[in-house]
């Protein structure tokens, strides 16, 4: 199997190690363009990418994201803010994690055709971050994305095989 977007797919991989590059405005500008065209439930788009460029703000992730010192080596980084409990949809599932994760999705991979690496931060402290970048309540802190020009090329992480992942019809 292979394709234009599957090889991109193919290539994200998480990347903890940054090369001292700026990336340019219009690079960004295209990931979150990336982010946006993403599906929500019922077109809410209840999202908001806080970008941090400023060197001296992400000198300060390593302590806000539990000890994770290459996250003040990003280039820049990405906090997804939405609103946690604002809409469930019918299924039962909160729409708000559910939607930013697909936006989140897409900036990924629109950052490998970039020829970026990222990394997404699930251990930070919620409470640091928004208090670091002014996030007011109801609002919440989704996940972060470090992002910046790879130093490094990590081995792909071991997968499932194709025939355990799926099933037709019934879970069984």
């Amino acid at each position: 199997m292979s394709g234009k977007l599957l090889d991109v797919i193919i290539k994200r991989r998480s990347v903890r190690k940054f090369r001292e590059q700026t990336v340019h405005e219009e690079t960004i500008l295209r990931i979150l363009k990336a982010g946006i065209l993403a599906p929500t439930a019922k077109n809410r788009q209840e999202w908001k990418a806080v970008i941090i460029t400023d060197k001296e703000l992400i000198k300060k992730f390593p302590q806000i994201c539990n000890g994770q010192e290459f996250t003040g080596t990003a280039s820049f980084i990405i906090a997804l803010v939405s609103k946690e409990n604002e809409y469930t949809m019918r299924c039962g599932i909160n729409a708000g994690i559910v939607d930013s994760s697909l936006v989140m999705q897409n900036m990924v991979l629109q950052a490998i055709e970039e020829g970026l690496g990222s990394c997404y931060i699930g251990s930070f402290s919620q409470e640091k971050a928004k208090e670091l970048l002014n996030v007011p309540e109801p609002m919440k802190i989704v996940q972060l994305i470090v992002v910046g020009y790879p130093a490094e090329e990590p081995e792909p992480r071991p997968r499932k095989e194709l025939k355990e992942f799926y099933s037709f019809n019934s879970y069984e």
